[in-house]
């Protein structure tokens, strides 16, 4: 038996972790064989109790959206700040994620020419999970949110200003104005009832259901 079928009948097995600190430096094919074992044998280390992958920190898990009700809408956008009105609605009405929303300036906005000759006003929007840039034409209710985000006279806009900002005129961190949220959720009520938390990711599933 050779030791690369030696090493593929323990990888089987998922006696890994004695394994991985012998041939982890190695190079060439055979390490490059090595990994491919390593991976194939995945299912196998699930069921181990040695895994050598315990320790290594998973990604974070969110809750599934919730559809948010036209009432628990209705009780907390009015409590809200302009830019929290603002992104509740952008996520609500173009469906896109509200981190990229944030990072929205003026120069996403722009007019294009379409086949016919028509103008249209659209918001380009590079979506920052999958690299892919897409155009939201500006429906009235849209406009009359990008309105809504006019800064006031006085207020300097630089090139690089997104369209929502804070008091200090910076942009927000995504973890910022959520928690903006959540404490107008606390203060609304619906019958004198609290609201079920929510956030802006479930706008998504609302916009989507509502259409």
């Amino acid at each position: 038996m050779t030791p690369t079928q030696h090493l593929v009948n323990q990888t089987r097995q998922a006696k890994l972790l004695p394994l991985f600190p012998k041939f982890r430096s190695r190079s060439g094919p055979e390490g490059h064989a090595i990994g491919m074992f390593y991976l194939a044998a995945a299912p196998a280390w699930h069921r181990s109790s040695r895994q050598p992958i315990i320790g290594i920190r998973r990604n974070p898990e969110f809750p599934r959206e919730r559809y948010v009700t036209h009432e628990e809408y209705k009780a907390v956008w009015p409590l809200s700040l302009i830019s929290v009105k603002a992104l509740l609605d952008l996520v609500y009405r173009t469906l896109q994620r509200p981190e990229d929303i944030l990072n929205w300036t003026l120069a996403n906005i722009v007019t294009k020419t379409e086949s016919n000759g028509d103008k249209v006003r659209v918001i380009g929007n590079d979506q920052g999970k999958t690299g892919t840039i897409v155009d939201i034409a500006i429906t009235p209710e849209i406009d009359a949110t990008l309105k809504s985000l006019k800064p006031k006279s006085g207020v300097e806009i630089g090139p690089g200003r997104t369209l929502i900002v804070n008091r200090k005129n910076r942009p927000y961190t995504y973890s910022g104005i959520s928690s903006m949220l959540r404490r107008y959720i606390k203060k609304a009520r619906i019958n004198k009832e609290p609201i079920e938390s929510f956030g802006f990711y479930d706008m998504k599933g609302k916009g989507a259901t509502d259409m």
